[in-house]
């Protein structure tokens, strides 16, 4: 399972934005922006990504943008 918390933030013209943080307390991040329709809750490789990258200490965030879902 997984160790990381859920990300909220909202943009300047109202739009909530959802993604989820794993916090490594590292010096290098690595950011997942997914394709324009996609999110980042139903696709299990980001799962993998995130568990490969914390595994070597590496924080990670994934976010949806404002064309997920559609």
């Amino acid at each position: 399972m997984l160790s990381g918390q859920l990300a909220t933030t909202i943009t300047k013209d109202g739009l909530e934005l959802k993604g989820f943080w794993v916090n490594k307390k590292s010096d290098i991040a690595v950011f997942h922006s997914h394709g324009t329709s996609g999110d980042f809750y139903t696709h299990n490789f980001i799962e993998l990504e995130a568990d490969k990258l914390s595994k070597q200490g590496i924080s990670f965030l994934t976010a949806n943008n404002r064309g997920h879902d559609v």
